[in-house]
């Protein structure tokens, strides 16, 4: 069985990648490696490769860990794929590649085929650029608009993507397992669900306290404030009223309230230290406060306030 494992390992390294062929009339001549200590979203990446080569081709391509890359197949030579940063990978990528947890890498090269990024964001991003190279397409999240080509062969030529994102956060409205999928085949990193972040690479996305825009009312609620701090809700038309997600705000230029709102936001990450984003936006609507220090504070700002 040694013996067989470095005549298998010897084959993979040999394969030319100048034109692989991973599919070949409905067998299998290619392996999907991960990592031993592979993180779910970096398995998940493998299984989306796996999976869209099955839907080309019918072919289930196997993924293996890279410690049992045994002969999967006697008497072939399949070509390795790594997906993830493997000992192979380590050898044969730059060595600043994590130094962006978002940069993709998709490079043929003598030890096979790799899809890697510099983080486990970046390696689930890299296999949806590798699936590009073949044809794929995902135009809406609907699946009617997505286009995955049927091939009895599937063969890549010489691949040498190293890309990274010009923009640190690209933000769309996920909130729904269709949407999801196809944004990160678009490579947007956020807004994702917190239930989700683990097989995404953890994308961003609104903690559970402040699940959106419109966040006064959220921060500072008013069924637990107003009774005790009524200075701190606006001012309109001579009384003090609670603020609300569609209108009214909050009296910004009382005395603790900026402090409060602080230890409140500071509350919601350390509760949750996986979030990296919160919204500290005004309600929606109107309803700003007419005491005359926020008057003055518009007056000194922007002349008066115009949303």
């Amino acid at each position: 069985m040694p013996h067989m494992l470095m005549i298998l390992l010897a084959a993979c390294t040999a394969a030319g990648t100048d034109n692989a062929v991973l599919v070949e009339n409905g067998r299998a001549r290619s392996v999907i490696v991960v990592p031993d200590q592979a993180t779910p979203t970096v398995r998940h990446a493998a299984e989306e490769l796996q999976r869209y080569f099955k839907r080309m081709t019918s072919v289930e391509v196997p993924v293996v860990t890279e410690s049992k890359i045994s002969p999967l197949q006697r008497g072939s030579a399949p070509v390795r794929i790594d997906v993830g940063l493997t000992g192979r990978a380590k050898q044969w990528l730059p060595t600043d590649l994590t130094s962006n947890e978002e940069r993709v890498v998709v490079r043929s090269g003598p030890g096979g085929i790799f899809v890697c990024g510099g983080g486990d964001r970046g390696t689930l991003f890299a296999v949806y650029r590798f699936l590009e190279t073949l044809g794929c397409r995902w135009l809406t999240p609907e699946p009617q608009n997505e286009f995955v080509p049927e091939r009895k062969t599937l063969a890549v030529g010489r691949l040498a993507i190293d890309t990274q994102p010009a923009f640190r956060w690209r933000l769309f409205i996920g909130g729904t397992g269709q949407r999801e999928a196809w944004g990160l085949k678009m490579g947007f990193n956020g807004l994702y669900r917190p239930e989700t972040a683990e097989q995404n690479g953890d994308c961003l996305y609104w903690p559970s306290a402040v699940p959106g825009v419109h966040a006064y009312c959220r921060i500072i609620p008013p069924d637990r404030y107003f009774k005790t701090h009524p200075e701190w809700f606006p001012l309109i038309n001579g009384r003090r009223v609670p603020s609300s997600l569609l209108t009214n705000q909050l009296c910004v230029t009382a005395p603790g309230l900026a402090d409060e709102f602080a230890k409140n936001v500071c509350r919601i990450f350390d509760k949750d230290q996986r979030c990296r984003l919160i919204s500290i936006s005004p309600n929606d609507g109107y309803g700003w406060c007419q005491c005359p220090k926020c008057r003055e504070l518009d007056q000194r700002l922007c002349g008066a306030r115009t949303t």
